[in-house]
């Protein structure tokens, strides 16, 4: 059937905190868990975090890696402050579904 196919993406936490930080300074890494629920593999394609925020490991990437249904890849995020403000971040990702290819984000 000609129906378009929807990702269920869920991630562990819903939310990361770095508390407060000493500018410069640069935090312990937390890590978020990516699941996939719904019924295709998925591959992530592109990962990037906003300014102040660094990935330092994952194992969600392509080339040839794809999360099949109910199977998990982490991230690993760091928060570096360069200026005194309330920061909040953003993990994007470009994944593909089949031959679908779509933009989500996820806020920490």
């Amino acid at each position: 059937t000609g129906g378009e196919v929807k990702a269920n993406i869920v991630f562990s936490p819903d939310r990361i905190d770095f508390g407060i930080r000493e500018l410069n300074s640069v935090s312990m890494a937390k890590k978020v868990t990516i699941r996939n629920d719904g019924a295709e593999p998925l591959l992530i394609n592109k990962l990037t975090a906003t300014a102040g925020f660094f990935i330092v490991a994952n194992t969600c990437l392509a080339p040839q890696t794809a999360i099949d249904q109910g199977e998990t890849c982490n991230i690993e995020i760091v928060f570096k402050p360069n200026m005194p403000r309330i920061w909040a971040g953003e993990l994007h990702f470009l994944y593909a579904i089949q031959e679908d290819r779509k933009l989500h984000s996820y806020l920490f």
